[in-house]
């Protein structure tokens, strides 16, 4: 089995008893894989019965990274996995330590029940509220793991550092993994000099905190203000994901308040309609991409309230939003995409196109919202 410095700087604060163990990290820094090494080494080294609970915010997620590579960690160190694994409860009994991957979506109940004695948040910024992260957290006996890719602020900023006590940083980039694929590393460094990529690598490659400053659209971390009117945007994905937000805007104070409510792909016209109507409602009016019009028809007929967004040239849209404060209620992608959405030409005034579907979400819905029908959108 192989280490790296992430793996023994984590191990390191567990041993030293600390009860808040953050990593911090780019893409390929191996920060995932090496807590579930320490993980796995407890659970084998321990002689008391330990419950331990790997979570995010969906179980597929879990069974697509973190478990697949727990397999591979324990069939390195010689464990026959269908002896440990119970696959159809998601759980590893080894030695004397039950290990549980949870996903928390749909589960939220239920964390506020379980006491484990350590305890994994994968991905933590990534759709998993405060709330829920503190209900796991207050009861964990031992310590709390947790990473991230630092896109942008979250609770972890408003809550925790520099103000509690008892917890330990460790930031890491893919140059910390000398057993990082090559071809990743390859990926990861020749976005290094782009300018187009920077903020990218600022986050993905350094594993630094964004915003950064050349990004189209700034923003804040805050709660959605429900007490204004709002409307939905919709942006319609094929190969793309589908993407919707909820947007209000506060036309006295300049400020546009916008939450992720959907990021999937494949969906069908009746798939689309049976999820927007249990995160729209009927009634609630959803401005959507008008180069979809037979959709857009299709969802009316089915009973949404749905109209196509009117439109204009993008970066003209982009500067009626930018006279405007935006504040982001826990919407991982919705950042994320913010994160690395800047000038592909900043003189001819040309954002990058392809990894924008939330955002133009966001700008049918916050158009409609500030210019009424004549508002802009999106080319």
């Amino acid at each position: 089995m192989k280490y790296t410095r992430v793996y023994h700087e984590n191990l390191k604060a567990y041993l030293s008893r600390a009860r808040l163990i953050i990593n911090q990290g780019g893409q390929g820094s191996g920060k995932t894989f090496s807590i579930l090494q320490v993980i796995s080494h407890i659970a084998l080294l321990s002689n008391k019965p330990l419950y331990i609970i790997i979570a995010s915010y969906a179980l597929p997620h879990l069974k697509g990274g973190a478990m697949m590579a727990f397999d591979s960690i324990l069939e390195a160190e010689n464990v026959n996995i269908g002896e440990v694994k119970n696959k159809s409860e998601h759980t590893y009994y080894i030695n004397k330590a039950k290990i549980e991957f949870f996903g928390i979506e749909g589960n939220e109940a239920r964390a506020h029940s379980l006491r484990p004695d350590i305890l994994f948040v994968n991905e933590a910024n990534r759709r998993i509220s405060w709330n829920v992260f503190l209900q796991f957290y207050s009861r964990v006996q031992r310590a709390t793991f947790l990473d991230f890719n630092p896109s942008a602020e979250f609770w972890l900023n408003e809550h925790i550092l520099g103000k509690e006590n008892d917890y330990v940083v460790i930031r890491s980039n893919y140059m910390d993994n000398p057993f990082i694929v090559e071809n990743e590393r390859r990926f990861i460094e020749s976005k290094k000099d782009k300018p187009e990529w920077a903020s990218w690598y600022k986050v993905y490659g350094l594993g630094e905190w964004g915003q950064l400053e050349d990004a189209i659209l700034p923003y804040d971390v805050g709660q959605f203000d429900n007490s204004l009117p709002f409307v939905f945007g919709l942006d319609f994905g094929i190969r793309d994901p589908d993407a919707c937000v909820k947007v209000a805007v506060d036309k006295k104070r300049n400020i546009i308040y916008v939450k992720e409510m959907l990021y999937e792909s494949g969906n069908s016209t009746d798939e689309l309609y049976r999820k927007l109507l249990l995160t729209t409602g009927a009634k609630n009016l959803i401005v959507a991409d008008s180069a979809s019009p037979r959709t857009i028809i299709d969802l009316r007929r089915l009973g949404l309230n749905i109209i196509p967004a009117i439109k204009n040239r993008k970066n003209e849209t982009i500067k009626k939003i930018k006279e405007y404060k935006i504040i982001v209620d826990d919407s991982y992608n919705l950042m994320r995409e913010l994160n690395g959405w800047t000038w592909l030409d900043k003189k001819a005034e040309i954002p990058m196109d392809g990894n924008d579907h939330l955002i133009d979400a966001l700008l049918y819905a916050a158009s409609y919202l500030i210019e009424g029908r004549k508002g802009v959108a999106v080319v």
